[in-house]
């Protein structure tokens, strides 16, 4: 499929150029000099024009791949990804995964309660070193029975998260170089951010 809209986007007749950086991205210089860009996953995609006419040329847009595709429309996005997409009135943009961030802490924490807030990703005393591993994969089975969790499945789920949570990237980071043999420590530590997340689940970014 994606071959498919690549030959179609990158030929005359669409005469989009795709990005060399990221290759599910294609932008097309319009007459008035302005820029209609799409962006492609899968069977999803997110289009703009930077213009005045931005409106007359996503029209364009529409109408060029529904004549090559069956394609559905659903106006303003609202969720990319399983990203929440949200505009305010003077046209701020925020991303979040907020809905993503539940997910994680219902699958890894369940129904855990606990009274506190935790205002920091990683507790402010954690130094991570080697000598916290485990030594055998049995220990790490253990561990992970023990914390009800799989470490290098809830690092996945967090590199993920990163998209719009830069302020956990250099606990992830840190935590990511342990996942082979993580320790006690490194379950603990993941423990922890886990709770914060749950503390700031809303957190986003803002354009």
């Amino acid at each position: 499929w994606f071959l498919e809209l690549l030959d179609y986007l990158t030929s005359d007749k669409a005469n989009f150029i795709q990005s060399q950086n990221d290759q599910t991205l294609f932008v097309r210089e319009e007459d008035d000099g302005s820029l209609t860009k799409i962006i492609i996953y899968v069977d999803d995609s997110l289009y703009y024009n930077s213009g005045e006419n931005w409106e007359f040329y996503l029209k364009k847009l529409e109408s060029e791949l529904s004549a090559r595709f069956h394609v559905d429309f659903q106006g303003q996005a609202h969720w990319f990804l399983s990203m929440r997409i949200t505009r305010d009135a003077i046209g701020n943009l925020t991303i979040d995964q907020s809905r993503f961030v539940a997910n994680i802490i219902k699958k890894h924490l369940g129904n855990l309660e606990h009274d506190f807030l935790v205002h920091t990703p990683l507790p402010t005393d954690f130094i991570a070193t080697v000598e916290d591993c485990s030594e055998t994969d049995v220990e790490v089975q253990r561990l992970s029975i023990e914390y009800r969790m799989d470490y290098p499945s809830v690092l996945g789920s967090l590199i993920y998260l990163m998209n719009t949570r830069p302020d956990i990237s250099f606990a992830v980071i840190k935590l990511a170089r342990f996942m082979k043999l993580p320790g006690r420590k490194h379950f603990q530590a993941i423990t922890h951010l886990l709770h914060y997340l749950r503390c700031y689940k809303n957190y986003g970014i803002k354009y």
